[in-house]
């Protein structure tokens, strides 16, 4: 389970599994506005699976998930802002086509949040990375859009991570994440992952629907989509 945190709250939430033996890796995106209610009296905001880690921990989230999917998690990796300002710094920067001109201010956020990120094919640090997963406003499809921008992102930072010493990346960046998954058991999958390409990652979006509900928009889970679509991710040929 693969967690982005803006303050308490999800802001990103990815499932990865990676086959040591055919060198493939699947990643499986839920949008944050999905509905997922604990409890029938919650107010609308903490029905959706983004409030899930806030209002309880990573273990809740984690089984969350698992119901969701209906496959076991037995790890996870927590990553703030922070976090990612620093691990994208240690690549030297991201490379991403920017799609068009990303302008977005918010004056109530701490600090003020200022996105202003050209069109085009460009390089981008840390802080500007950041900006750039947040962004989710100028797409037609809102949360989607900006879940395809995420995936391409992750992409692009895995083949420049994949380029670099990836075992002297890993042993760096490991103070800035929260995990259970050791340090050594990182460096062994990175060890697995010789011969593994960005190309042999299969993305994919939690199956379901854009919905207004409560007064908020949700997005509502295709159960027999998501059956579908585990099913020919995960049974064994």
């Amino acid at each position: 389970l693969l967690v982005g945190l803006e303050n308490s709250r999800s802001d990103t939430i990815m499932v990865a599994s990676y086959d040591t033996e055919n060198k493939t890796a699947d990643l499986i995106s839920i949008p944050r506005d999905t509905y997922c209610p604990k409890n029938a009296d919650d107010s609308p905001d903490l029905k959706k699976i983004n409030a899930v880690y806030g209002q309880e921990d990573i273990e809740v989230l984690t089984s969350t998930v698992q119901d969701l999917l209906g496959i076991p998690l037995e790890k996870y990796i927590i990553i703030d802002y922070e976090a990612l300002v620093a691990c994208v710094d240690m690549l030297g920067g991201v490379e991403v086509n920017v799609p068009f001109h990303m302008e977005y201010s918010d004056p109530y956020d701490d600090p003020p949040l200022i996105i202003d990120i050209p069109e085009g094919t460009q390089v981008l640090n840390g802080e500007q990375s950041l900006k750039y997963v947040r962004f989710r406003k100028g797409y037609s499809n809102q949360d989607l859009g900006r879940i395809e921008a995420q995936q391409e992102f992750l992409r692009s930072a895995l083949k420049k991570a994949l380029g670099l010493k990836l075992p002297s990346l890993i042993k760096e960046a490991y103070s800035y994440v929260e995990t259970n998954v050791t340090v050594t058991d990182l460096l062994k999958l990175a060890g697995d992952g010789i011969g593994f390409s960005p190309d042999k990652v299969s993305m994919n979006t939690l199956p379901g629907m854009e919905t207004p509900l409560e007064g908020l928009s949700f997005y509502i889970p295709d159960e027999d989509g998501i059956r579908i679509m585990v099913k020919e991710m995960y049974e064994q040929k």
